[in-house]
């Protein structure tokens, strides 16, 4: 979904598009975009259109959870399979393992896929290192405090 008009939600939700204009004000105390996204319509005479995250807030404002929730859902779900389309296949795979390294590679694919940098898998060396930090970290915390010296 690229966005939505205040037509095209009063036609999903089944209101008027003033009804939409009223949830939209609500909306803006949340989303100020809302409020500047109107503005400029009326500025300009050309639909205000609202992006998913405007759109929901929008419909949440009217008090359509369900709705909200099955928009966020359904956006959710083609996003996962837009991800899908974009991965590589065997013969791809293959060269990015070839210039890359096995490790560069899965970093790659992961960012391909949307995990960010700090959700990528840990190199053998990373893990040891890290590894090493969270033993330190509980070794310091099982240690009785001495009377007399503070923590």
């Amino acid at each position: 979904m690229k966005g939505m008009t205040i037509r095209q939600l009063a036609k999903l939700c089944g209101v008027g598009q003033s009804t939409i204009r009223r949830w939209a004000e609500t909306a803006s105390a949340e989303m100020a975009g809302i409020r500047a996204k109107m503005a400029g319509s009326q500025l300009s005479k050309k639909p205000a259109v609202f992006c998913l995250d405007e759109t929901i807030t929008i419909v949440r404002a009217g008090g359509n959870e369900l709705l909200a929730d099955l928009l966020l859902e359904n956006a959710r779900r083609i996003e996962r399979a837009d991800r899908v389309s974009r991965l590589p296949n065997g013969r791809q795979l293959e060269e990015m393992r070839r210039i890359f390294g096995e490790h560069e590679a899965g970093i790659r694919l992961d960012f391909v896929m949307g995990f960010s940098r700090r959700e990528h898998h840990l190199s053998p060396e990373e893990s040891a290192v890290e590894m090493r930090k969270t033993l330190t970290v509980l070794k310091r915390k099982d240690q009785p405090e001495l009377p007399g010296l503070g923590g």
